[in-house]
């Protein structure tokens, strides 16, 4: 079975955050493209704050994506596009 990227990403967190507070995951909305803006808990965050998956590809405004917030969470990491099923 190929390897999953997101799996392998999330057992690096684990390896990297054994005894640390568990990662929370963020509901998001993209309000931008470009620049990309995407509001998460009620604010709107752009520019240095935000790092992209380079697996997403093309993400449209009104799209909800996860996130993976950092540093204090004034920062997040986009880590895919969600849809509805």
């Amino acid at each position: 079975m190929e390897d999953n990227p997101y799996t392998t990403f999330l057992n690096i967190i684990r390896d990297q955050s054994d005894g640390q507070i568990p990662v929370a995951f963020r509901f998001g909305t993209v309000k931008s493209v470009s620049p990309l803006k995407v509001e998460v808990s009620d604010t709107i965050q752009a520019g240095d704050d935000l790092l992209k998956n380079n697996d997403i590809g093309e993400l449209h405004t009104g799209d909800g994506v996860l996130l993976v917030p950092f540093d204090n969470d004034q920062k997040f990491i986009v880590l895919c596009r969600v849809v509805s099923v």
